[in-house]
């Protein structure tokens, strides 16, 4: 009988030049495959990434640019259960790093690191006005944000980058979202009105289903995104990393070299 390998995340060998070769995780119980950059993860709960690299993120000038993916917009239409996880970098306060829907108060999904007063805003709404508002992090920091959502349940993680995580909860949302939730899917401002983000946005993802807590600090620490709906990492491209190019993203009012940055400081890992 033939065995894998074993390793933990800190010991396993690199990605880059191993192509094709398994392993046992004894960290989180799973086969790990690697395709050559990243490590491949396949588990019960369902097939998963894990990401050693990142090389770009998306600047958003505050006053036009977006990322369209209206593509992934039936993931919200008629929804029960979802949830968002991205990391952003904030240069000032006032846009929305992700929205949707086509009304500011009756019909939207959006995340605001700044509205007023020095509010983080997480709002799914469907005939009323129903939010978490907790205290804004800092500027000129990576934070990693995770918004869940589960039939009127809603919980908000914000952890800024080597910091703490701070979390939220509310269990007056609505228990289903409209039909056209999903409207004008965007990553960078909130369509309805447009509010534009002024900073950086990286790996994005979408799921049909509430992640949990343990998920949400796999992502943080180890990287680890498990049964992805849709995904876009962002790495000089907006086309879906998970999800098939039905997902793939349009940017729009970028110009040259595209949004895109690299380098020190401007991604966060």
């Amino acid at each position: 009988m033939s065995t894998l390998d074993t390793y933990t995340l800190g010991t396993r060998p690199a990605a880059s030049g191993n192509t094709g070769l398994c392993i046992f995780s004894t960290d989180n119980n799973a086969i790990e495959v690697s395709d050559g950059t990243n490590w491949q993860t396949y588990n019960s709960d369902g097939s998963s990434a894990v990401f050693t690299s990142n090389s770009y993120s998306v600047d958003f000038d505050g006053t036009n640019d977006y990322i369209d993916i209206t593509g992934a917009s039936g993931l919200f239409n008629n929804a029960t259960a979802f949830s968002i996880s991205l990391w952003y970098y904030a240069d000032a306060y006032g846009g929305a790093v992700f929205g949707s829907g086509d009304n500011i108060t009756t019909n939207r999904i959006s995340i605001l690191p700044y509205s007023s007063g020095n509010n983080f805003y997480f709002a799914v709404r469907n005939g009323s006005v129903t939010q978490i508002v907790t205290t804004s992090p800092a500027l000129n920091q990576w934070v990693h944000v995770a918004a869940t959502y589960n039939a009127g349940n809603g919980t908000l993680y914000l952890t800024p980058s080597g910091g703490s995580t701070s979390i939220t909860s509310t269990s007056s949302f609505p228990t289903s979202l409209s039909s056209s939730a999903g409207t004008d899917l965007s990553v960078g401002r909130d369509p309805a009105p447009s509010f534009y983000f002024n900073g950086k946005v990286d790996e994005v993802a979408i799921w049909n289903r509430e992640i949990t807590s343990t998920e949400v600090s796999n992502i943080i620490n180890n990287k680890e995104y498990v049964g992805v709906s849709a995904m876009w990492r962002l790495e000089n491209t907006a086309d879906a990393t998970i999800g098939g190019s039905g997902y793939n993203g349009t940017m729009n009012n970028f110009v040259s070299p595209q949004g895109f940055v690299s380098g020190a400081g401007n991604t966060p890992y």
